[in-house]
């Protein structure tokens, strides 16, 4: 059971170190992203990219608990859970359409995604034992840090755009705020830093042993 525990929370850490600053970054920049890629006559497509956003990321943080039910022997919850899915989406579906239009099925999606995300929660921590306070540690630091580097080059952003042609500023602005977020988690967390020595020396040799075999063949 320890093992499936850290095996998961894991994986789940590392599904998060991607999918929380992606997801994070799309929604503050998604304003300025559709109108410096598609003009602003596809300004109402924003706030739906916003809300889905937050549909792909409870979506990916979720992702490996239906593995843990097949792990601890419970696959039929992932029916269930399915199934409690589709009854709200068919349910809400209409008014959504009716009443709020494409970013109506957005908010619903969103709604429905973290509502999964929660019960999914609910029915893992019942197989593995876990509680609560383990997602949020590894969850709020991430949050934390992806949601102020974010902000800060948005600001950023919005200060060099008369200068810089958006084009360039605004992948730049993302870009580096992406790296912020990087630099902030591997400050934090001495587990992140050590994975990273861990890539840095796989590339070395694997760099190293492409130089030797390169040299042997020459030869």
């Amino acid at each position: 059971l320890s093992r499936l525990q850290e095996a998961f929370f894991r994986s789940m850490k590392y599904v998060s170190l991607a999918a929380i600053p992606i997801a994070i970054v799309t929604m503050v920049f998604a304003k300025d992203f559709m109108i410096v890629a598609y003009g602003r006559k596809w300004a109402d497509a924003v706030v739906p990219l916003q809300w889905l956003a937050v549909y792909g990321l409870a979506r990916a943080v979720a992702v490996n608990m239906g593995n843990v039910f097949k792990a601890g022997g419970k696959p039929k919850w992932l029916f269930g859970i399915a199934t409690v899915r589709l009854v709200v989406m068919a349910v809400g579906l209409y008014p959504a359409i009716h009443f709020g239009g494409i970013t109506g099925v957005a908010v619903l999606s969103a709604v429905v995604s973290v509502l999964d995300f929660g019960l999914s929660v609910v029915m893992t921590n019942r197989v593995i034992m876990a509680s609560w306070k383990r997602y949020a540690r590894i969850l709020l630091p991430m949050l934390l840090a992806a949601i102020v580097s974010a902000l800060l080059c948005h600001e950023l952003y919005l200060v060099i755009e008369p200068i810089i042609h958006p084009f360039i500023g605004l992948p730049l602005s993302g870009g580096l705020a992406l790296l912020l977020y990087l630099g902030a988690m591997y400050a934090y967390d001495a587990d992140i830093r050590q994975v990273a020595a861990q890539v840095v020396q796989g590339i070395v040799r694997e760099f190293r042993r492409l130089r030797v075999a390169q040299g042997q063949t020459r030869a």
